[in-house]
């Protein structure tokens, strides 16, 4: 277990993220309405979405809405959206499009090309050309949708994320703000310059920065190969601990057992119940319910039940 996994990932948003698609061309007005001060919706449950801004201003009697045009600014409980053009609904909703940018609070930056937002349910949807930056790392995909009351973003058609040491991808992925947990499911592959992983299931807590596999996961690396089906990596002490069909496999070694557990720090691995040790170098074969091994010198302690088979 030479190099353990270092799995980084990257955390969304903390408060409002979303953003909308190029609209038509809008006919142009006959005057120009510069709006400046806040304008609102009808009445509705909730607080309402604010206008702070828009080059034109008028009322679309075809479908009972506000129409804004050139500069678009709107604000809803401390989340400002900005885009090309707009429908404000009497509903407390609003459908948005062209140059779209989210921001709330100044670390998340969302943008897009086509945006719906429900005022009543806090949620918003975002399409197209989706991009969400935070700080080093940047999120794409084509659809996202927000829960703001509960704090959960989704993506379900598929996403990549990137940072300066990972890149990951997978079918689902999901923010939970409340347990700063970040959750990515279904062909699920993070490479580096040093591993690739692939999976299933992975979550990443960044309050205490550890991962884990909540599937079958395989891990590869110039040096070794990691199959578990459970486990977990401290990315920040670089302690790890695999369970469920756990094997490790190196050039020299295979271990495998119930539970395997790794210190890359201290370069000291130990492995629990129904421990099988294959060493190619020596052609030997060691059982026991405990193994402890020491990289440094290749030191193994083998205790309960411990029985070599030499020459394999």
């Amino acid at each position: 277990m030479k190099k353990a996994v270092y799995i980084v990932v990257f955390f969304l948003l903390g408060g409002l993220i979303f953003s909308q698609t190029k609209p038509k061309e809008a006919p142009k007005p006959q005057s120009k309405t510069v709006v400046t001060k806040t304008a609102q919706a009808v009445p509705s449950k909730g607080k309402l979405i604010e206008i702070k801004h828009a080059g034109v201003l008028r009322f679309d009697k075809g479908i009972n809405a506000k129409r804004l045009i050139g500069d678009v600014v709107c604000e809803h409980e401390g989340a400002v959206m900005k885009c090309d053009s707009a429908y404000l609904y009497e509903n407390n909703s609003m459908d948005a499009f062209g140059k779209i940018s989210i921001v709330k609070g100044d670390s998340i930056f969302v943008y897009g090309d086509k945006l719906h937002y429900d005022g009543a349910t806090k949620l918003a949807t975002l399409q197209d050309n989706v991009k969400c930056i935070e700080k080093d790392m940047t999120l794409t995909t084509n659809i996202m949708t927000y829960d703001v009351a509960n704090g959960i973003a989704n993506y379900y058609d598929g996403g990549t994320i990137v940072n300066k040491q990972n890149t990951l991808v997978s079918k689902n992925g999901h923010y939970y703000s409340a347990t700063k947990e970040v959750a990515f499911k279904y062909d699920v592959e993070l490479k580096n310059k040093d591993y690739t992983m692939r999976g299933d299931t992975l979550r990443y807590n960044t309050l205490n920065k550890t991962s884990y596999f909540l599937g079958p996961t395989i891990i590869l690396s110039k040096e070794d190969y990691i199959y578990c089906e459970n486990g977990w990596y401290d990315t920040e002490n670089e302690k790890s601990a695999f369970s469920k069909n756990a094997i490790l496999v190196t050039k020299e070694q295979k271990l495998s057992g119930d539970s395997l557990l790794y210190d890359r720090k201290k370069g000291f691995g130990r492995a629990f119940n129904n421990v099988r040790l294959v060493d190619t170098t020596n052609k030997s074969v060691i059982f026991g319910d405990y193994i402890e091994y020491t990289e440094k010198g290749s030191i193994a302690l083998i205790t309960k039940k411990s029985s070599v088979c030499k020459n394999i």
